[in-house]
């Protein structure tokens, strides 16, 4: 079974115990930790990337086009105050005729280029539901940090474990890193591009 954006869900956001900045070199793996007991989660997550700043917020923040990098997971803005967003995402995956997924309506709070805060006010799937983003100057690059904390309820999918959220966290920021570094090499061609000089007729 796949279920690779269950964290992402958010958003994203998009599950989190303590890494250290100076094991994730430039370019290197993305670094996952967990910790738990009984049914709650820390999930802490971390990578480096070759990108501006900019680059990086504005795929952290591309709430309603997720799922164009994200596999699994369906997100859409419900409505937006000022910096404030209610994303709504759903995460799921199947195996045969099964499907199973789950859902969360977020809060999120941006403060640019910085970090993204985000809560679930549904209480649908999980007792609580919060994270963040965070995205730190490095050389020659960013580092993304990614933390969330969940505590299951009655209604959370039994197949949500321990190995599942730190493999789905590892997928979340190996996918969100790779589209970052996709449109930071797509800005540098643009402005590569050698401008067309036209003839003067006279």
């Amino acid at each position: 079974m796949s279920f690779k954006a269950i964290l992402g869900i958010v958003g994203c956001c998009l599950f989190l115990g303590a890494a250290s900045k100076s094991s994730a070199q430039m370019g290197g793996p993305v670094s996952v930790t967990l910790g738990q007991e009984r049914d709650k989660y820390n999930i802490d997550g971390e990578f480096t990337s070759p990108v501006s700043p900019k680059t990086a917020w504005d795929v952290l923040t591309d709430y309603a086009n997720l799922s164009k990098f994200v596999s699994s997971i369906h997100s859409h803005i419900r409505g937006k105050n000022g910096k404030d967003f209610l994303v709504h995402q759903v995460a799921g995956g199947g195996f045969l005729f099964i499907t199973v997924s789950v859902e969360v309506l977020l809060e999120v709070h941006e403060k640019p280029f910085t970090s993204i805060r985000m809560k679930d006010v549904s209480g649908k799937d999980f007792k609580s539901y919060s994270g963040v983003w965070g995205i730190h100057p490095a050389p020659g690059g960013v580092h993304v940090t990614y933390k969330l904390k969940i505590e299951r309820n009655e209604k959370t999918p039994g197949f949500i474990n321990g190995d599942l959220l730190r493999n789905t966290t590892k997928d979340l920021l190996s996918q969100v890193r790779k589209e970052m570094e996709r449109r930071e090499t797509k800005k540098a061609e643009m402005n590569q591009e050698t401008p067309v000089n036209h003839a003067i007729k006279k």
